[in-house]
């Protein structure tokens, strides 16, 4: 049985591989780490998602790459969500997408409220969307 890390990596594989027409990365680790750094991120397996894909969708929604990320965290703290984490992407009807400091995908609606799970992980989310 294979362990979570070389999962992760083969979820990683499979998700550069489907989506290799659409990303920009890869992208500098010492600038991907000053953002993180800077907002106390410390997620593995959606550093090594940034690092290696610049950012990019991840089934129907678009996720952040290392230039919109600082953007993000200031309009996420302008318009006072009640979600908390680090947003690291925005769906199609302009809701955050945020990683938990538990490690948790959430996002909140804001045309009918509620704060929603979309994974249990970062690599849980890049496997459901991967064919």
């Amino acid at each position: 049985s294979s362990t979570l890390a070389e999962r992760g990596m083969d979820i990683l594989t499979r998700y550069l591989e489907a989506y290799e027409s659409v990303i920009r990365g890869p992208v500098d680790a010492e600038v991907a780490d000053a953002i993180l750094t800077r907002h106390g991120v410390s997620n593995g397996s959606y550093r090594s998602w940034l690092l290696a894909s610049g950012g990019g969708p991840i089934g129907p929604d678009w996720y952040d790459g290392v230039e919109e990320l600082q953007q993000s965290q200031e309009k996420f703290k302008e318009e006072k969500w009640s979600v908390a984490g680090f947003v690291i992407g925005w769906d199609g009807a302009g809701n955050p997408i945020v990683l938990s400091n538990g490690g948790k995908i959430l996002t909140e609606d804001h045309n009918f409220g509620g704060v929603h799970e979309l994974a249990e992980s970062f690599d849980e989310l890049l496997a459901a969307n991967i064919r």
